[in-house]
């Protein structure tokens, strides 16, 4: 089958693929004038362009969802499950991930000098509220000498558990906000 093929061959078939199909081309070609637009506009620094290349990169994306429409929602779907699926069934090795990602997030934060002291302030709350979780779980871990090494122990302990589920809701819920702050932040200094 084509599970055993090795990079060198995915990279020829892809090749093959992309000269051998006149749309692949037109596509390429497109994609390569946006990537010049994109380029050139770095000594320059127009407005438009900066405007114009997401805007049709949007729009394309917009084309191949309708076109595609039930493949979209199929993955949307997908997400949305996979988001619930980790709610209700989460992994210790996957929140000590998320700890260690929060952890290294505010030491950049700490040490950044781009970040208004209001959106610092906002993420330190996270992170000492993410940290409060953290701590409690391994305080109540160590306290009834439980192990953490079979990863389906933690659906067997309601109080692992509960600390699992709202720390990792607290976490996305940090990561949605952040999300939009910087989304709004972005457009605001474009627009302004």
């Amino acid at each position: 089958m084509y599970i055993d093929l090795s990079l060198f061959d995915r990279l020829k078939i892809v090749l093959k693929y992309f000269t051998s199909s006149f749309m692949s081309i037109e596509l390429i070609v497109i994609v390569l004038c946006l990537f010049l637009f994109l380029f050139f506009n770095l000594k320059r620094n127009k407005k438009s362009v900066n405007i114009f290349v997401p805007v049709v990169v949007l729009l394309f994306l917009a084309f191949v969802s309708m076109g595609f429409h039930e493949y979209a929602i199929a993955a949307i779907n997908e997400v949305v499950k996979f988001l619930i699926n980790y709610y209700y069934f989460p992994s210790m090795s996957f929140y000590f991930v998320i700890m260690l990602f929060t952890t290294i997030y505010l030491i950049y934060i700490v040490y950044s000098n781009k970040y208004s002291d209001r959106f610092k302030i906002f993420n330190y709350i996270f992170c000492f509220i993410l940290y409060v979780f953290f701590v409690g779980l391994f305080s109540y871990i160590v306290s009834n000498n439980l192990s953490l090494s079979i990863d389906y122990a933690i659906y067997k302990d309601k109080y692992i558990l509960s600390f699992v589920q709202l720390s990792n809701l607290i976490f996305w819920l940090w990561m949605l906000i952040t999300f939009f702050i910087k989304i709004y932040n972005y457009f605001r200094k474009k627009f302004d």
